[in-house]
């Protein structure tokens, strides 16, 4: 036994060195984790498409939520409006403070009604930060045609053209690249993913697609004796343009 103390010595060492070596490479790996983080924002984070951006971004490991903006809730316990996140977030709500927040994260997403983001956005923030947008502000590349739908003055045109519809499935290059991502609603998603793959290969006319699209919500609001026929897209020159232009890309 103690013929091989020097053997078992020597393993010993080799152990620990070998167990310290794992040590600092894990270290290692967690500072470069912690320094590869994204700081995020979001401004209308107390509203329902704020709240669910917030759960989501919570459960990935490499995104730090660093502001919970609210023009409603200033100053309050972000848990103390949803109750749920009583023991996951600490932070008070803050104000939509663009130009500050730009200052403070790498990418800031804007929860907000329609018009908001558009009358926010500018150059100066755009050379910071990161903007996606979970509005319609950016989607549309023809102005008129945002305005006529929303009944808007449209904020800043002048970011239409290289605001890059948020669809990974059709754009993911260019939103690697992109300032301004407009993030995709429910409706267009469902109706450029189901339709895309026939009108890339030709298989259809894009002149022929009808989209009919409902939610629950409008059909609960409607008198059921009507026509429940919400959204009909087949003659829409705008809708076919853009979904042509996906295709060719």
């Amino acid at each position: 036994m103690y013929k091989d103390a020097g053997k078992y010595r020597k393993v010993l060492a080799n152990s620990t060195k070998e167990v310290y070596n794992i040590s600092i490479r894990q270290k290692n790996s967690e500072i470069c984790e912690v320094e590869s983080m994204i700081k995020a924002g979001i401004i209308g984070s107390t509203g329902y498409a704020g709240g669910e951006l917030a759960r989501l971004l919570l459960q990935r490991d490499d995104v730090e939520i660093k502001w919970y903006g609210s023009r409603s809730y200033i100053d309050q316990k972000y848990a103390s409006i949803y109750q749920n996140m009583f023991k996951i977030v600490d932070d008070k709500c803050m104000d939509d403070n663009m130009k500050e927040l730009a200052d403070q994260v790498d990418v800031i997403f804007t929860a907000t009604p329609q018009g908001l983001c558009s009358t926010l956005v500018n150059e100066e923030i755009l050379s910071k930060v990161k903007i996606i947008d979970l509005s319609a502000d950016f989607r549309i590349k023809d102005v008129a045609v945002y305005e006529k739908w929303y009944k808007l003055t449209h904020g800043s045109p002048e970011y239409i053209k290289e605001a890059v519809y948020g669809l990974p499935e059709v754009n993911r290059e260019k939103i690697k690249n992109a300032r301004i991502i407009a993030n995709p609603g429910c409706f267009p998603t469902c109706s450029f993913l189901s339709t895309y793959p026939l009108v890339k290969e030709g298989l259809i006319d894009p002149n022929t697609i009808i989209i009919d699209a409902k939610s629950i919500l409008g059909i609960l609001s409607m008198d059921l004796n009507r026509d429940l026929t919400v959204h009909c897209y087949g003659d829409s020159p705008a809708f076919n343009k853009t979904l042509q232009q996906f295709a060719v890309a």
